[in-house]
């Protein structure tokens, strides 16, 4: 004869573990927890168009030296400047 395992023999009724012991609902991330809508960033709060550098806030034209800024006349030495007449040795002198 073959022996028959009784049924309660294989498994015990104590060591089966119930589905809603293993995932209880509660554990369950709902997709709407996963990411709130408040958490997304909108486009335009990405760069805000305030911080944007408009291209004449850049280089304004009052910081730029124009080019008779650069030299003034006035900073020039003229030739007669350099060696006045009155220094030079006339040739009788000597």
């Amino acid at each position: 004869m073959i022996k028959e395992i009784p049924p309660e023999k294989e498994i015990p009724p104590e060591k089966e573990i119930p589905p809603e012991i293993e995932i209880p609902p509660e554990k369950e991330i709902p997709p709407e927890k996963e990411i709130p809508p408040e958490k997304e960033i909108p486009p335009e709060k990405e760069i805000p168009p305030e911080k944007e550098i408009p291209p004449e806030k850049e280089i304004p034209p009052e910081k730029e030296i124009p080019p008779e800024k650069e030299i003034p006349p006035e900073k020039e030495i003229p030739p007669e400047k350099e060696i006045p007449p009155e220094k030079e040795i006339p040739p009788e002198k000597k």
